[in-house]
């Protein structure tokens, strides 16, 4: 599968990390559907690059959990391993926890990354979920967005993660709104309905608009 010629519109050298192959990126909130419809594609023979699964495997790394020690060693169990759920939590209490963290994952995505492309590669999917936050979006040849509403984010937020109400809204209102992502994206998948429905809505806004088989 090929993308449209019309959709690549940057150079190596403004494309994020510098990368040689066009890149799409997927973002939207949290519990918005990302990780479904990257599987999807995926299912699909295309290429799609997750940074939470590359962030997972730098808090894998000794260094890293050395580093979380440092700020919040109550996450840290005896075992040597991160208590997630907990490091969440403290991440939406305390500002500098988050932009300490942050600070210190985000450098290394680069080369990790670029071990995950070949040069059979035609494009990529990057599933990136602060894209907008990390003000990113002019780094990618085009943005897709995932949107819902809130309830139905509230809800499946609290499903997935086992949280009460009140922290998944705090989580939510930790990122920048949707409704800013869905004006500034190339293509939009609304995601309030059925699986079924996510499904057909890759298939026309996605596979059909975006790619060339």
């Amino acid at each position: 599968m090929l993308l449209k010629s019309e959709y690549i519109r940057l150079t190596p050298n403004e494309r994020i990390y510098g990368l040689q192959v066009p890149v799409i990126g997927l973002t939207g909130g949290i519990s918005s559907g990302k990780s479904f419809v990257a599987n999807y594609l995926e299912s699909k023979g295309i290429k799609v690059i997750c940074a939470d699964k590359m962030i997972k495997e730098i808090y894998q790394k000794k260094a890293t959990k050395d580093f979380i020690r440092s700020l919040a060693p109550q996450v840290i169990n005896s075992e040597e391993n991160i208590n997630f759920k907990l490091l969440r939590e403290l991440v939406f209490e305390r500002d500098n926890l988050k932009l300490k963290l942050e600070k210190y994952l985000h450098p290394q995505l680069e080369n990790i990354m670029k071990t995950k492309i070949s040069s059979e590669d035609h494009f990529i999917i990057y599933d990136i979920p602060l894209l907008f936050e990390n003000n990113l979006k002019e780094k990618f040849d085009l943005v897709v967005t995932m949107n819902l509403s809130q309830d139905n984010q509230i809800k499946r937020l609290c499903e997935r993660d086992k949280i009460s109400q009140d922290l998944a809204k705090k989580i939510i209102a930790q990122q920048m709104p949707l409704e800013f992502k869905v004006r500034n994206s190339d293509f939009v998948i609304q995601n309030d309905g059925s699986l079924d429905d996510l499904k057909r809505t890759i298939e026309s806004v996605l596979i059909t608009e975006i790619f060339l088989a």
